[in-house]
């Protein structure tokens, strides 16, 4: 596991898409869960610190500032971050000397969760014992679906070349209603650039809300491999209904819950024509399109220094 992690996508894990209607070329069901009422924090006391992070060459400020901007929204008195270059720089009030490692390292530990397009293999509600359909999936010699896939209990832990159960939430009614998805490995892929190279956010290029008779996301993936050549490959797989991809759609996974499981509808698309369209409110919309712009960038951020100044 990358270290880094990137709460954007915690964030965007409230948010989910997707029962059997989705369709990618694509509809799907979206929902918002209800967070816990907070209560307004007390305003900061203590002193005030900057803190500085250089990112590496191939590292997006952008994206960069608001995966600090997250991290660091447990403390009150951190200000927006601020962009010079290459440098990320956010101001802290009201902590003590103590308290400046804790800060640093909630921004430079933790695993980085990535996103994974992932075939969807069956579906049940919490609890399904999904240990059939596991047998489409590879195993080392003597070993068997993993004991969590009886309960239908997620494995967020599992690698990309592994199949997995992820949690996806969904409303109904106005009822929000856990199921429990099967996912097949991310697809290897086509490039052998990488060794091991799985079909993930590093595929994105771009991704953005539009409001047309509804709320939706336009999806740009990148030219070639990893890109568009991987997601068509998957994508004729969905279609024909083989046993890569018998439920016909792909899962939009991170940390181990699904963030949209569309249908396919084509056996291939234009890598700047592919459309995610549902019962998307705005800000649902505008959430899933920031992360999946974020995760390229995302699976590429790293922070080669840090600087602490106090500031009083």
């Amino acid at each position: 596991m990358r270290m880094l992690c990137a709460v954007v996508a915690v964030v965007v894990l409230a948010v989910s898409c997707g029962d059997d209607s989705s369709e990618l070329g694509v509809e799907g069901e979206s929902t918002t869960t209800a967070l816990p009422a907070t209560t307004t924090p007390a305003e900061p006391t203590g002193d005030a610190f900057a803190f500085t992070f250089r990112l590496s060459e191939e590292s997006s400020p952008e994206s960069a500032a608001r995966y600090i901007d997250a991290q660091l929204s447990q403390y009150p008195g951190a200000s927006p971050a601020e962009i010079n270059g290459r440098d990320v720089t956010v101001v802290v009030t009201g902590i003590n000397e103590s308290d400046t490692d804790a800060v640093l390292d909630a921004v430079t530990s933790g695993d980085l969760p990535t996103v994974s397009f992932r075939p969807v293999l069956d579906v049940g509600a919490s609890g399904t014992d999904l240990t059939a359909a596991a047998a489409l999936c590879d195993y080392p010699e003597g070993q068997g679906a993993p004991a969590e896939f009886a309960a239908g209990i997620p494995t967020p832990d599992a690698d990309a070349d592994q199949c997995m159960v992820a949690e996806q939430i969904d409303n109904i009614d106005g009822v929000d209603v856990a199921s429990v998805l099967l996912l097949g490995p991310a697809p290897a892929l086509i490039s052998t650039s990488g060794v091991g190279a799985r079909l993930t956010g590093l595929a994105v290029e771009d991704a953005n809300a539009q409001l047309t008779a509804g709320w939706s996301v336009d999806l740009v993936l990148r030219s070639g491999s990893p890109g568009i050549d991987d997601f068509n490959a998957l994508a004729a797989q969905c279609v024909a209904g083989s046993a890569v991809c018998p439920s016909g759609r792909v899962a939009i996974e991170i940390n181990g819950g699904v963030v949209s499981a569309p249908t396919i509808q084509a056996a291939s698309f234009d890598r700047t024509q592919i459309q995610i369209t549902g019962n998307f409110s705005e800000g649902e919309a505008k959430d899933l399109a920031l992360v999946l712009r974020d995760s390229s960038s995302l699976e590429l951020l790293m922070i080669e220094g840090t600087r602490t100044t106090p500031l009083n």
